[in-house]
């Protein structure tokens, strides 16, 4: 199918995951009986036609083409030219700014207040439409369709802020744009981010991340999504309350009880599956009590450049060794996410973490499930071909080599049932 299609559909995968989250939380089943069915053409009808908007064919990020997008999906892209248009009273900032939106339960259960729109919040999203520009922002509006229409408050403070910068053009004169050049050459020259996990994911399969990042497919819900990240959020509570002083057993039974959560599994199941958390969670910290004695940052968020990249991630914990730190990353198995790819993972942690001042000596990476701790070598040599490898990723993302790669990683893929690859086995 052409890209344009299956990008689609993974659009309209969004939209059926979201409804299917509905009916699931709680452990509840779902089958596609008549009555689902016309919940999903009242979801079609009330929501999704005006919350979904379509994705796009391929990553957008560096291509060389006039390309329309909403303000929301050119979050952290930029361009050599930018047109903001119908800048007019009631469209920017909206006239549904400051109403209370309508929910089918009482706002009451909710924050509300937190998801009406407030004019700072048209404000934020107009400094990022603005400041997507790299050379030349065109800033437009107009007199009247039906009515007449006044100028946007945000284009009166801009003009009125910034009269040495900004020109006011007649609408009936043709203009050429003078694009400065040395300031937005080719793609080549963008920077863009990537998550640590996004370049482990690529080594799994490039056509399993074109699937999930490019088209945006999401993996299909059952009873036991959740389990790995509940597990690590529990471990960081375990880390937490320790710090405040609770005995190792204490920290564990509070985490546990409190903080694990399964959305989607039914209760006996959530039950069975919370004792199985505690176990391993109580072997891992008996056996590893130092190191969460030792503990200096839990989760600790960084970003640091690659080859016309930035590469972001969340280091699990980072352990002090007096004189060096210590990176360790956290998995449930080594089902799906293998070793060497958990390895190459740590490594560029600690490429990032050396970039900010930090002594990174050791690295490991525990699998929870099996009790599992295996050693990383983080030396100059393994950080060094960690970098040129993952270089060499980047490199193939932005040139959009989306290759399958047929093997073991196939019997565990999100998609295999979908994907033409894995059905053909070509």
């Amino acid at each position: 199918l052409h890209a344009a299609i299956m990008a689609n559909l993974g659009r309209f995968s969004n939209l059926l995951n979201d409804y299917e989250n509905a009916i699931r939380i709680g452990g509840n089943k779902l089958r596609w009986n008549n009555s689902n069915l016309r919940g999903l053409m009242w979801y079609f009808n009330l929501y999704a036609t005006t919350a979904y908007e379509e994705q796009s064919g391929e990553d957008i990020r560096g291509i060389d083409s006039v390309q329309i997008t909403t303000i929301h999906q050119a979050k952290g892209l930029e361009w050599a030219v930018v047109f903001i248009p119908a800048l007019v009273h009631g469209r920017f900032p909206s006239s549904h700014m400051n109403e209370q939106k309508k929910w089918l339960i009482s706002r009451t259960l909710f924050p509300a207040d937190r998801y009406d729109s407030k004019e700072d919040d048209e404000r934020r999203l107009f400094y990022v439409a603005v400041t997507r520009a790299k050379s030349t922002l065109v800033l437009s509006g107009f007199r009247r369709i039906r009515v007449k229409k006044s100028m946007s408050k945000f284009l009166k403070e801009t003009l009125t802020d910034n009269p040495k910068v900004i020109q006011s053009v007649d609408p009936k004169c043709n203009r050429i744009i003078d694009v400065d050049m040395e300031s937005s050459r080719g793609s080549e020259n963008e920077i863009y981010t990537f998550d640590a996990g996004e370049i482990v994911d690529y080594t799994k399969c490039p056509y399993f991340y074109r699937l999930r990042y490019v088209w945006g497919y999401n993996a299909p819900l059952n009873e036991e999504l959740g389990y790995g990240n509940a597990l690590h959020y529990c471990l960081r509570r375990v880390v937490e309350l320790h710090r405040k002083g609770y005995n190792p057993l204490s920290a564990i039974l509070e985490a546990i009880n409190n903080d694990f959560h399964l959305p989607y599994a039914p209760e006996f199941k959530a039950e069975k599956m919370k004792k199985s958390a505690e176990r391993i969670l109580m072997d891992y910290v008996i056996e590893n009590l130092d190191d969460i004695s030792s503990v200096a940052e839990v989760e600790y968020r960084l970003e640091f450049p690659r080859k016309n990249s930035t590469i972001t991630g969340k280091v699990d914990v980072i352990i002090d060794r007096d004189e060096f730190v210590e990176v360790r990353e956290y998995k449930t198995s080594t089902k799906v996410t293998k070793p060497d790819q958990v390895a190459l993972q740590v490594k560029l942690y600690a490429l990032g973490l050396g970039k900010l001042g930090y002594n990174v000596r050791k690295g490991s990476a525990v699998y929870l499930s099996e009790g599992v701790m295996e050693h990383i070598d983080v030396d100059n040599k393994s950080l060094n071909y960690a970098k040129t490898y993952a270089e060499q990723i980047l490199t193939d993302i932005r040139n959009q080599k989306y290759e399958p790669k047929l093997g073991n990683f196939c019997e565990e893929c999100d998609y295999r049932n979908i994907c033409k690859w894995a059905k053909s086995g070509e």
